[in-house]
């Protein structure tokens, strides 16, 4: 009630009021949370005087107490699904790594969750479901694995593929790939 207020109200889950004697509560946008203001991320269910933004691997979404930490074989994203660059804060949401790709941190290291962004799998290695695995993985993948002698790299589809590969294929009968890391 603005002039001649008999009563304070907090705001409620997911907005905040910067201003002391403020007449309205703003909800928190999306990429930040409501919060006590101490610069800690400490989101607050009522009464919440600030904002703050989500960091390295997090995301929000409008009126979010609580920053979320992007899934396993999922990045973090802005509105328009688009990778974030440094310094990687205010994501709204998360998507999953396609094929051929894996999810890393904010140094480019491969990483099962709380991902930044994603890499394509080099020549020679294909796409796997966990750090320093060896199982192929199309969808979702967190590291690459190098295809082993005998073996070469494949998409989806089982079609030889030099980079960005998701499984590997034995040789066929009478053929032979004699060092690690072939791509036929």
């Amino acid at each position: 009630k603005d002039g001649g207020a008999s009563n304070v109200q907090a705001c409620a889950l997911g907005y905040f009021s910067a201003a002391a004697g403020s007449t309205v509560c703003t909800q928190a946008s999306a990429g930040y949370i409501a919060t006590d203001g101490a610069n800690t991320l400490t989101g607050v269910n009522t009464a919440a005087v600030a904002e703050e933004i989500c960091g390295d691997g997090t995301f929000s979404g409008a009126g979010a107490t609580v920053c979320t930490t992007a899934q396993q074989g999922y990045y973090i994203v802005d509105a328009s699904n688009n990778a974030l660059t440094s310094p990687w804060t205010g994501a709204v949401s998360e998507v999953q790594a396609v094929e051929g790709y894996f999810t890393v941190d904010s140094s480019g290291a491969a990483v099962a969750s709380g991902a930044v962004a994603v890499q394509q799998a080099q020549s020679g290695y294909y796409t796997v479901s966990s750090v320093d695995g060896t199982t192929a993985t199309a969808a979702g993948a967190v590291d690459e694995a190098q295809a082993q002698a005998g073996y070469y790299t494949v998409d989806s589809n089982g079609a030889a593929k030099d980079g960005g590969a998701s499984n590997v294929q034995a040789c066929a009968l009478g053929y032979f790939s004699a060092a690690a890391g072939s791509t036929v």
